[in-house]
């Protein structure tokens, strides 16, 4: 089950790089490497790939829900599309699959890692260093590609540091 949903979010991101041109392209063709790299681990049972998916994922989600309104936001175009029929802002929109997919993610690489056979007082430390690793990628993938979106990490890796 949470091989196939990463490998779904891998075959899904190529339409956001068609959809949304430019500098957003780049950034999720960045995105779709961090998928792919912690799917393939994770197809051959490797913690690391439990690991990163849990950390890059759960870090996107916790971010949309509580350092930016980007899932609110999304749901709220979301309800309007419904309601009018009219499709404004799918950039807000797409919000949704996104949180949703990220969700499974982690479930999926939760469950993955309880079914390993042998776990390690290491693997706390291993979970860390994949934290710091992902997050580190993505924040060089933003700062490359997105840089106006770095503030985001502020919040997310402290949501309470005042504003600079």
């Amino acid at each position: 089950m949470a091989d196939s949903v990463r490998m779904r979010t891998v075959y899904l991101r190529p339409l956001v790089i068609g959809v949304f041109p430019g500098r957003h392209s780049l950034a999720a063709l960045l995105s779709v490497v961090a998928v792919c790299s912690y799917s393939l681990a994770g197809l051959h049972r490797n913690r690391w790939g439990y690991f990163i998916g849990i950390a890059a994922a759960g870090l996107w989600d916790f971010g949309g829900l509580f350092v930016n309104n980007f899932v609110m936001s999304g749901l709220r175009w979301l309800m309007q599309w419904i309601h009018s029929g009219q499709l404004k802002h799918l950039d807000q929109i797409i919000a949704i699959p996104a949180f949703a997919g990220n969700f499974l993610v982690v479930v999926g690489c939760l469950w993955g890692y309880a079914r390993l056979p042998q776990k390690s007082v290491l693997d706390s430390a291993r979970f860390l260093a994949a934290f710091v690793l992902s997050t580190g990628f993505f924040a060089v993938a933003m700062a490359l590609f997105q840089p106006r979106y770095l503030a985001l990490f502020r919040g997310l890796l402290h949501p309470h540091w005042p504003e600079w």
